[in-house]
């Protein structure tokens, strides 16, 4: 069983005797920023139990059965934070009552997302400091529709691929099941991050690569599975630069590619990166470009994005939504390995193309 405060990055584990588990549960009568929740595969469960909840799941696997059912014991008050999942979503309510509030992609903008290099990627910070009401005034007063119902016992729900939502356990005990399923975002969207930075390495001297693509599975003998990025030794503002070239390639006509990543990664990710200074790289930029835009895999990934839109399903600002978040999911990434694999240089370099635009 584990116990959880409302950050979500304070869990511990306990053990207590199985007959104890609900008993315990229910004697969580105050939210006292403390609660209790025991999950597990269906299928590590006790084979009575698996019969009982297979009356109430039998639906909910559509994938043939590639995510098994999952159940979720809580006590009173339990909460999910605000978060999405990239794979559609069921879930069934066995017993007690669940509050589920489901906000659409199109609300990412204001929902402070932590980085995806992070490990509470894919959770939302100002649900952590601002009320569920709160947000869901802001997603009003913009004309953003969202669900807020009560899942009560026999009941069940769809939750979409990339739509943010929370749970919130409001009966004394609730115990309900959901099953993943592989979504065409989740598919495609892989596809898209599994592309390497879209760059082509024209000077490489100390490592002998010259006009290999960064894709190229080919290395050099002396460091076959080195990141060819890594003894570049790139400067911040390299990296920024050729990441402001790319995104004018991927993003919609007239769209400033600085302003974008800064509200749409800096200033939506990072905002509160405390303890990290400004950036202060003192590494000059080359006085030949040593990597340069590799235009045709550009042209590919944008085919990708293309083929995103033609499979949602959804309004248009949340095809938008979803489309922001697994670019900005892909910014992040092409930026740590151009940094040699550094995760912390993000930062530094998203400053770098604030002040270059200021």
């Amino acid at each position: 069983m584990y116990a959880e405060g409302p950050s979500n990055t304070n869990t511990s584990f306990r053990e207590i005797p199985a007959k104890s588990l609900f008993s315990f549960l229910a004697k969580q009568k105050n939210n006292n920023n403390e609660f209790y929740y025991f999950t597990a595969p269906l299928s590590n469960l006790h084979p009575s139990v698996m019969d009982i909840a297979a009356v109430n799941s039998s639906n909910l696997s559509s994938d043939g059965g590639k995510y098994a059912p999952s159940i979720w014991i809580s006590s009173k008050f339990a909460t999910t934070t605000l978060h999405y999942d990239v794979c559609d979503n069921i879930i069934g309510q066995m017993h007690g009552k669940k509050r589920l509030v489901i906000i659409p992609p199109q609300a990412y903008s204001f929902l402070n997302l932590y980085p995806d290099s992070s490990p509470t990627a894919r959770k939302s910070k100002r649900a952590l400091s601002d009320s569920i009401e709160s947000i869901l005034a802001e997603c009003e007063s913009r004309g953003i529709e969202c669900v807020s119902t009560i899942l009560e016992e026999g009941s069940s729900y769809f939750i979409p691929a990339f739509f943010f939502h929370q749970l919130e356990v409001v009966s004394d005990v609730s115990i309900s099941v959901n099953n993943f399923s592989e979504s065409q975002a989740q598919q495609v969207g892989s596809l898209i991050l599994s592309q390497p930075p879209p760059v082509v390495i024209t000077v490489a001297a100390d490592i002998g690569i010259k006009k290999i693509d960064a894709g190229n599975k080919r290395r050099n003998k002396r460091n076959l599975n080195l990141n060819p990025f890594c003894e570049l030794d790139l400067s911040n503002r390299e990296v920024a630069d050729i990441m402001l070239i790319v995104l004018g390639v991927l993003l919609p006509q007239n769209t400033d590619p600085a302003k974008y990543l800064i509200l749409n990664l800096l200033r939506e990710r990072f905002v509160d990166n405390n303890g990290v200074d400004d950036d202060d790289d003192t590494r000059q930029l080359s006085s030949t470009p040593r990597i340069i835009v590799n235009f045709e895999q550009c042209e590919k990934i944008a085919k990708l994005f293309s083929r995103l839109d033609k499979h949602l399903k959804h309004s248009e600002e949340d095809i938008k939504g979803i489309n922001q978040i697994i670019l900005m999911h892909a910014v992040e990434s092409w930026i740590m390995q151009l940094c040699g694999g550094n995760r912390e240089m993000i930062f530094h370099v998203l400053k770098q193309v604030e002040l270059s635009s200021s």
